[in-house]
């Protein structure tokens, strides 16, 4: 029986007999939960070819370094910790984005984040940053969730599933588009 300690980065196996295994392993157990049982090495064990031993393990608790103490004063956090500033990521998922050059408006769907939008019509490139929630609800009972670019006041967008115009007003308080109640 193959009997395994790992860590990350550092694993050791040994095969012993499924008799001693049950031993070995409460040994294992009991050295982890600090009892200060330890492990020898027999003749018996050193005397088979292509065996892993475990090593021995000295009884009682290990104790860690202490950790060095560092002057506050003597560290520049300026050049020794750049600011860092993270790139935005990118929009994926359903966006409804409107050309910033020929102002033609395009929904659709992407499965990868995508940081700009080229516009089929004009070849050229819509940058997404700062995109807003838009939410739809059809009367043929489809709602959608769209992030957008618009900046108008009040739209209409199709619903993906009949077709029809929901009209969308912007919300100053909820900071998304959203359909006019009746």
């Amino acid at each position: 029986m193959k009997v395994r300690v790992s860590m990350p980065g550092m694993a050791t196996m040994a095969e012993i007999e499924d008799s001693k295994a049950g031993k070995v392993y409460k040994e294992l157990a009991l050295q982890l939960l600090g009892f200060g049982v330890t492990f020898r090495k027999t003749e018996e064990q050193l005397s088979e070819p292509g065996r892993e031993v475990p090593m021995e393990v000295p009884s009682g608790e290990a104790t860690e370094p202490e950790p060095e103490l560092l002057d506050p004063e003597a560290l520049d956090l300026e050049t020794e910790y750049p600011e860092i500033k993270e790139e935005p990521r990118g929009y994926s998922g359903f966006l409804y984005v409107k050309c910033s050059h020929c102002g033609k408006v395009k929904a659709f769907c992407t499965k990868i984040n995508i940081k700009y939008y080229l516009c089929r019509e004009c070849g050229r490139k819509t940058d997404l940053e700062d995109l807003v929630p838009l939410y739809i609800n059809c009367e043929c009972g489809r709602r959608a969730k769209y992030m957008t670019n618009m900046t108008d006041e009040e739209f209409d967008v199709n619903c993906p599933e009949c077709g029809a115009p929901v009209v969308v007003t912007w919300n100053k308080k909820k900071k998304l588009y959203e359909p006019i109640r009746n």
